[in-house]
């Protein structure tokens, strides 16, 4: 499935959006963006102890198929989404990594990779998603309530959430009714 241009308006954006077989993303150039995101992070993903490269990272994330990128005409990836959402496995769905490479920050693409994952969650019929960040995480706080998600405050929800995946202690949860 492709998205083009014509659906994020007069942004500046010169590229398309991608999710799917169509133009398949590679697991070195998902990683070279990975890297490039994970530069300017707060809590960096190389420093966390479960880390073990980001060319594995790519390869995971592509192996589950819920990968939504941003392709500029030149062919550079200048973003990409990646969310779990199955039905038949979880409640809801979850978003684990969205990035904007540097050089393409502030054009839209991370709002639009945003709506991008409400859609797909939609035509697999889950009905709300999650995604965390680290607290300090100001840009994608922002991006997350501009984008329509609600802070978590409800404790027993976030211990539910950490019981799920305990990598998530520390992290700010946010959640979408799509």
């Amino acid at each position: 499935m492709i998205w083009n241009q014509e659906l994020i308006g007069d942004s500046g954006w010169d590229g398309d959006f991608h999710f799917g077989h169509i133009n398949p993303i590679s697991e070195i150039e998902l990683a070279d963006l990975i890297a490039d995101v994970d530069e300017r992070l707060i809590d960096p993903i190389k420093d966390r102890p479960y880390f073990s490269g980001y060319n594995t990272l790519a390869k995971q994330f592509i192996e589950r198929e819920n990968v939504l990128f941003a392709r500029h005409v030149t062919g550079v990836l200048a973003g990409c989404a990646v969310i779990y959402a199955d039905p038949e496995l979880f409640s809801q769905a979850f978003e684990t990594y969205i990035g904007i490479r540097k050089s393409f920050e502030g054009q839209g693409i991370g709002y639009k990779l945003t709506n991008m994952e409400f859609e797909l969650c939609r035509q697999k019929g889950m009905k709300k998603i999650m995604t965390n960040c680290h607290p300090d995480n100001i840009r994608k706080i922002k991006l997350n309530l501009q984008n329509g998600y609600s802070v978590v405050t409800d404790q027993h929800q976030i211990q539910d959430y950490l019981a799920f995946n305990p990598k998530w202690a520390g992290k700010a949860f946010f959640i979408r009714e799509i």
